[in-house]
């Protein structure tokens, strides 16, 4: 008997807060056969974060929270700007 593997249209990485991620009008958008990765903005610890990302995000393969400021010295705040495409191989490698 032969098994069929569904292979997902895309793989790439969602970025901002848990509140805007899980509104329906944004994760609708997404295929759920699309393998996702997740970086929160939120400055808050989410319980079960990943756990409950997944009811929205079937193929989601892990989540990282990130500050969105990063203060170096005496300079003024910086957001931080990060490339999806490293993130997902840095991922796939482990």
């Amino acid at each position: 008997m032969k098994t069929l593997h569904a292979i997902p249209h895309h793989d790439f990485v969602l970025w901002g807060a848990y509140q805007e991620l899980t509104v329906p009008m944004f994760y609708n958008k997404i295929n759920a056969e699309d393998f996702v990765g997740v970086q929160l903005t939120d400055k808050i610890v989410i319980p079960n974060v990943i756990n409950n990302l997944q009811k929205y995000y079937p193929g989601i393969l892990n989540s990282e929270k990130i500050s969105q400021v990063n203060e170096i010295g005496d300079e003024s705040s910086r957001k931080l700007e990060l490339d999806p495409l490293p993130f997902l191989q840095n991922f796939l490698k482990r």
